[in-house]
Formats: C-alpha cells, sequence, structure tokens
C-alpha cells in the first residue's frame, strides 16, 4: 500500500511539475474574443452595450513573466444623442456608434499549473463613429451620417486562460478611458470578454527562421 501511494505520489508530482513547465515555457498566442463594453458613469446616457469582439496577440519577452499584448477592439454600441449638433437639424434616438480600437500594452503573468493569470496596462487610441441624422422635411426623409474622429486614451486589465486539451479558453476584463468627451460626457468603458486562444509559436519560430 505504502509503495502504491509513493508512486501514485511520484505521478502526480511529475504530472504537476509537466504543467509547470508547459505554462512556463515562452509561447505566442492570438486570441479571438466576443463580449460586451458596458459604459460606466454618466456616458451610460449615450451608449448602451451591444455585443463586441476582440482579436489580440500574446507575445513574450526574455523574461517569461513579461510579455506585450497589442490588442484591436471592434466595439458596438446603442447610441442616443444628448447634445445637439448645429451642423444637423435634428438629433438621433436608438441609433448604433462603432468604436475602432487599437492598444499595444505591456502584461505581466502568474502561472498556476495549466492556469495563468495576467495583469495588463497601456496606451490606445481609437477610432470613434458617432451618428448624426439630417432630415429633409419637403422630402419627408433622413439621412444618417457619422461623424469621424481619432482619440487616444489608456486601457488596463486583467484575465485568465487556462489550457484544456489542445484548446486554450481566456477571460478577459478591463477599463477603458478616451481623452477626448462624447456628447460632453467623459469616456468610460468596461470591456468583458471571453473566448479561444490560439498557440502559434510553430509559425513564430519558423517565420524568425526564414530571416
Amino acid at each position: 500500500m505504502r509503495i502504491f501511494l509513493l508512486l501514485l505520489a511520484t505521478v502526480f508530482s511529475c504530472q504537476f511539475a509537466s504543467a509547470q513547465a508547459d505554462s512556463l515555457k515562452r509561447k505566442v498566442f492570438v486570441s479571438s474574443g466576443l463580449g460586451f463594453g458596458f459604459p460606466v458613469g454618466d456616458i451610460n446616457t449615450v451608449l448602451s452595450p451591444r455585443i463586441s469582439n476582440a482579436v489580440g496577440f500574446n507575445i513574450p519577452l526574455r523574461d517569461e513573466r513579461i510579455f506585450l499584448y497589442p490588442l484591436v477592439d471592434f466595439m458596438n454600441f446603442g447610441y442616443d444623442q444628448t447634445v445637439r449638433d448645429p451642423d444637423y437639424n435634428s438629433s438621433i434616438q436608438n441609433g448604433s456608434s462603432s468604436i475602432i480600437g487599437v492598444s499595444l500594452m505591456p502584461g505581466l503573468n502568474q502561472f498556476l499549473g495549466s492556469l495563468r493569470l495576467y495583469a495588463f496596462a497601456g496606451p490606445h487610441a481609437q477610432l470613434v463613429h458617432e451618428p448624426r441624422l439630417m432630415t429633409d422635411l419637403a422630402e419627408g426623409s433622413g439621412t444618417i451620417e457619422n461623424k469621424v474622429y481619432l482619440t487616444g486614451g489608456l486601457r488596463g486589465g486583467i484575465g485568465a486562460h487556462y489550457k484544456l486539451g489542445s484548446f486554450y479558453l481566456f477571460l478577459e476584463s478591463g477599463l477603458i478611458q478616451n481623452f477626448t468627451k462624447m456628447q460632453g460626457q467623459q469616456f468610460y468603458v468596461v470591456h468583458a470578454h471571453g473566448g479561444l486562444k490560439t498557440d502559434i509559436t510553430r509559425l513564430t519560430d519558423k517565420i524568425g527562421n526564414l530571416f
């Protein structure tokens, strides 16, 4: 019985060490997830959550605990105009606003076997589309146009991914702040999304060998 328990403990220790070793490898991941952006504060009188998606890369640096996180957001919101635009003769309600964001953030990993916890923060830029309505009373018609502008900001958050067979499941949540106000309100959005990560280390190694 003691020999059996000793063998069982040895096998468990080897499996745990293997899981740790697998997690500590300098792996490159591409992530794709779906989620929502939740407006925080007075901006929720303008924006309402709609499904969004995000694509990013986890690129390890020399120290495997530190990584670089380029991320592209494609966020969608319901939109209610609260401030009249002098260039348009009507305001819009129940419209749609889209925001394309690009972030470049350093991050820090914490390895727990097959579970990886991480945090990240850094600057981002967003291309914002705000809808506007121009009406022609004589024709009884209206035209929806987009007011487009570029703004900078900050983004930070936390996440976790877990190896499940050949798949990596992940969840992330973070706070986004823009430097440009929307409809006179400060832009704060909590973005939460989850999905799958793919290990593309072999591909990046092959590309690196070519150069």
